[in-house]
Formats: structure tokens, sequence, C-alpha cells
């Protein structure tokens, strides 16, 4: 299956074989609307992939993360293996510190600021 891209207000959605997505947060503030839209776009790549996604989320230029919206995005909804959050020295890194830390959830979330490490990491997570 060809690399697909998804522009939406919020994010690019580059959907690659394997189901595999990278998604680049456009600045701003995160909130249930767009962890509901951006868990339609992961149903719809596990439904045609037919396996569970593996999304690395550049969230560099991410302001806020309501918590309606880390709580959704920690829910094993079975459609996301693990999700590998890019992040900087600074506020990115406070935000995905704050989801990974206070929100145990199904998904399995680790952050990096190299995306060939975050990578490696998602390639390593046995397939359920």
């Amino acid at each position: 299956m060809p690399t697909q891209t998804i522009d939406t207000s919020f994010a690019v959605f580059v959907v690659e074989p394997g189901a595999r997505v990278h998604v680049t947060a456009k600045p701003g503030d995160h909130t249930l609307v767009e962890a509901t839209a951006s868990m339609a776009i992961f149903g719809r790549v596990c439904s045609e992939h037919g396996k569970r996604v593996r999304a690395i989320v550049d969230m560099r230029a991410t302001r806020s993360v309501s918590r309606e919206a880390r709580q959704l995005y920690l829910q094993d909804s079975g459609v996301n293996l693990g999700t590998a959050l890019l992040v900087d020295s600074g506020i990115s890194r406070v935000i995905g510190n704050f989801i990974i830390g206070l929100n145990r959830g199904a998904v399995q979330v680790r952050l990096f600021e190299d995306e060939q490490a975050a990578r490696a990491w998602l390639e390593a997570l046995a397939d359920a």
C-alpha cells in the first residue's frame, strides 16, 4: 500500500506501509475534538491494514493536551499498538512526561528526541 497523507486542521498524518503513521502536530492546543478525529484516522488505518497502528507523533509544536484527550489516547481502543512521542527539551517534553506519568494506560507510550530511535522502538513492539 503506498504512502498516504491526510492533512487536517490540527495535524498532518502520513500513513506508511504496515500500519505505521507519522503524525506532525500543527501549532496549537489539543482537545477531545482533535483526539477523537485522530483516533478515527487510526481506526481507519488499522482496518485497512489489518493490524494495529504504530504511531510516531511529533508534538513539538503542541502547546497543550487536554485531560480528556490524554485519556482517550491512552484507552485500549484496539487500534493503537504503541506511540512514540517526538519531543524537544521545551514544553513538548513537559507535556509528554505529563501524559506518560499521570496516565498509565493500556497503550505503550515513550518519549524520544530522535526519530530513528523512535522508529526502532516501534519496530521492536510485538504485534498484538
